[in-house]
């Protein structure tokens, strides 16, 4: 069996996987409040794998390890300095802003801004700015997807064939089952990650060949 079919059969499953988790989801909802906030019954543990699958992205992976490569290991004090902030930030604003939604029923930033300041121009400013900072950062995530698959294929599946396979992909299981769908997939994709960088971890130790972190 060739190394492209192996590719092809593996991103085939999970492709499959994230679109059933988008149809399940779907399933699931009554309302809107249920498709853009899942109901606000994200469990600590849910919360924590959705977080950290969306922290280890394209942007970690590909970028914050080239930038280490060149850098060193000290680099990635960066990403934890960030990463330490999260717990913070849910502790000072996530759950405050949680009891707010509910009480008023908030759904989406700038509904709560519009509504404690009395202004939907505010409103409609922070939806501007949402979708222009947010816009890039989604953007890179099918971006470094398709070069992995490219170089992972030796060039036979191309970058942008890749990109526009998970893009697609990625925006139907969004779309048909919202916030419940996208935590999912999250926990989903969570749990691949993990369980790749264990079997990294634990090779390194193994073969001794490749070096161990020090040659890293």
């Amino acid at each position: 069996m060739s190394d492209l079919l192996v590719i092809g059969i593996i991103l085939v499953i999970y492709l499959a996987i994230s679109i059933g988790i988008g149809i399940y989801g779907r399933s699931k909802e009554d309302n809107a409040e249920d498709y853009f906030i899942a109901s606000r019954k994200i469990n600590p543990w849910v919360l924590f794998c959705t977080l950290a699958a969306t922290n280890f992205s394209a942007f970690f992976f590909l970028g914050f390890a080239g930038a280490s490569y060149r850098a060193g290991w000290g680099f990635y004090g960066i990403m934890a300095m960030g990463t330490s902030l999260v717990g913070l930030s849910i502790l000072l604003l996530g759950i405050p802003i949680h009891k707010l939604g509910k009480e008023k029923g908030y759904v989406t930033p700038p509904e709560l801004i519009a509504g404690e300041t009395n202004s939907k121009y505010l409103g409609w400013i922070y939806g501007a700015v949402l979708v222009v900072f947010t816009l890039p950062y989604l953007a890179v995530q099918p971006y470094g997807a398709g070069i992995l698959l490219e170089t992972l294929s030796g060039g036979e599946i191309p970058y942008f064939t890749g990109a526009l396979l998970l893009t697609c992909a990625m925006i139907i299981y969004l779309v048909l089952g919202g916030m419940k769908s996208s935590v999912m997939t999250d926990v989903f994709q969570g749990i691949i990650m993990f369980a790749i960088l264990i079997i990294f971890v634990i090779g390194f130790f193994i073969h001794e060949d490749i070096g161990g972190f020090s040659e890293a």
